[in-house]
């Protein structure tokens, strides 16, 4: 069974989120809850937190995304003397507004905290986009502690943390534990655990299930195709223009060694005369960040840094380049240089080739006009 909270969201046409942060709130009411909580980021690497807190949220009405309004606030104090300590965001499928998390930052006062709690499949894509952002900025996460149930770090006098779901919840079933002379007080709070714990399972399983109410599986499979067949075309047309070369036999490959992750798919060969690459299709890429289906990606660790300072330092040859802190994937042992290539969706297909091929082009003469220790 999904359990109460998912028939709710369905019902009444909430968000999962916003039904997980309600309840959230409420648990944080109590003063239990609280001490798990200060518990739980003290472990974590966050010990400026403690119980007595103010509990606030951002009502339906409050627009989140346009707002910049966190799920969740904790503060001290009242009036004029009231000082934000730690901001809360739930996520399950949705990704980071323009606020996130530099905007919420700035909510925190000194000490402060802006916690990202999310599904364990996230935690890494949220952390990277995270440290992205913050270092664009101008203001780089130093992290404290990074690991399989959460990651923190600090950049000047805040914090910034990312747990999953799991961790939280196992946490939160621990203060169910306590407090036995309150036994009817207990058994609400692990009611309520239980059933949180149950809406985050369906949000972990169902975006496949649920495919068939926004667009049909027949849409999203032609989707997929036409992307698949539209990098074959890209590749093509590059190869005939002499921008890239695959290598031979042409055929798809999929990556292999771990850095990229299921769901890649692509050519490898010669980018111009100095570089080897892929361009592939993404599904995961494309999942996490949203941009596009077809990446371009270089995995020659001796020469990533210096890649990544071409293109940062060249904004204007690549005006279409989304957000050049996002360009490193992975992680600092098994790390790749990412670029997408954006499409235009809605034009002639002659005219969206064009487009990503032109696109290409771009980046081939920049990095020839460039010299680097490729040896």
């Amino acid at each position: 069974m999904s359990g109460f909270l998912s028939f709710i969201s369905r019902q009444y046409g909430r968000k999962a989120e916003d039904v997980a942060t309600d309840v959230l709130a409420y648990l944080m009411e109590r003063p239990e809850i609280q001490g798990t909580l200060c518990k739980l980021l003290a472990e974590a690497g966050y010990p400026y937190l403690n119980p007595g807190f103010s509990v606030e949220i951002r009502t339906s009405g409050e627009s989140g995304r346009t707002g910049g309004i966190p799920d969740i606030w904790l503060s001290y104090g009242q009036g004029e003397h009231k000082a934000i300590k730690a901001v809360i965001e739930d996520k399950f499928g949705a990704g980071l507004t323009k606020n996130q998390p530099c905007g919420y930052l700035d909510k925190v006062g000194t000490g402060g905290i802006v916690l990202f709690v999310a599904p364990a499949w996230r935690q890494k894509g949220i952390w990277e986009e995270v440290q992205g952002r913050c270092k664009k900025s101008g203001a780089p996460i130093v992290a404290l502690k990074t690991n399989s149930s959460k990651r923190i770090g600090k950049t000047g006098s805040k914090y910034i943390a990312v747990i999953s779901w799991n961790t939280l919840l196992r946490a939160l079933s621990s203060s169910c534990s306590t407090g036995l002379e309150e036994n009817s007080r207990i058994s609400e709070v692990e009611l309520f655990v239980d059933q949180l714990r149950r809406l985050c399972d369906v949000e972990d399983t169902s975006k496949f299930e649920k495919l068939s109410g926004i667009v049909s599986e027949r849409d999203v499979a032609f989707t997929v195709y036409s992307s698949m067949k539209l990098l074959h075309q890209i590749v093509e047309t590059a190869d005939a223009d002499g921008l890239f070369t695959p290598d031979k036999p042409q055929y798809w490959q999929g990556k292999n060694d771990g850095s990229c992750g299921p769901g890649y798919f692509g050519y490898y060969g010669a980018l111009g005369t100095k570089f080897r690459a892929w361009i592939g299709f993404d599904a995961r890429l494309w999942s996490e960040r949203g941009e596009s289906p077809i990446w371009i990606e270089f995995d020659d660790k001796a020469i990533l840094d210096e890649l990544s300072g071409i293109f940062l330092a060249a904004p204007e040859r690549l005006p279409w380049l989304g957000d050049p802190t996002q360009l490193e994937d992975g992680n600092a042992g098994n790390r790749q240089l990412v670029i997408s290539v954006p499409l235009k969706p809605g034009v002639e297909l002659d005219a969206l080739l064009a487009s990503a091929v032109e696109r290409i082009e771009q980046v081939k003469d920049l990095l020839d006009s460039r010299h680097l220790n490729t040896q």
